[in-house]
């Protein structure tokens, strides 16, 4: 199935959506990012990255012990225990940022922070996200709770 033909009129339904929100960092307008709160698909793609990051997280902390362990300096003296631990923080940012990228869309972190990489930062954003998710649909189940049975119409 193609696009319909130019000359066909094409009737358009408006559908209502003010779910959308767009949130900037720091009142910078130019680091931005988009999501609906109702939009399901959304909420399980930033739920799967939270799980994500949370068995991340917890390699990276057993990762962190072994890598404290380890002894020796390398050729340029530097401590093989602090070049490896630089490895797991860039692998584990690398994660997130990638994670982020997937859920919001390709380019989405380097528009956000850039090149840089704070744990913080990244953690506000998502909590402000899932603040605006919980609001927005607290606010859609007191509305429906408060309609009598009667006004409710599965079909019309």
């Amino acid at each position: 199935m193609g696009s319909p033909e130019r000359d066909c009129t094409m009737e358009s339904i408006q559908i209502k959506t003010d779910s959308q929100r767009t949130l900037c960092i720091n009142d910078d307008e130019s680091r931005w990012i988009t999501f609906d709160t109702e939009d399901l698909n959304f909420y399980a793609r930033l739920k799967d990255l939270y799980q994500k990051l949370t068995v991340k997280q917890n390699e990276f902390l057993a990762k962190e012990k072994e890598i404290s362990s380890i002894e020796g300096v390398d050729d340029n003296g530097a401590s093989l225990a602090a070049l490896a631990l630089v490895d797991l923080q860039t692998e584990f940012a690398k994660t997130v940022t990638d994670g982020m990228d997937e859920v919001f869309g390709a380019g989405t972190c380097q528009r956000l922070f850039g090149d840089a990489f704070n744990p913080a930062a990244y953690g506000e954003l998502i909590k402000a996200i899932m603040t605006y998710i919980s609001r927005d649909r607290e606010k859609k189940m007191k509305a429906a709770l408060k309609k009598k049975p009667s006004d409710k119409k599965v079909m019309s």
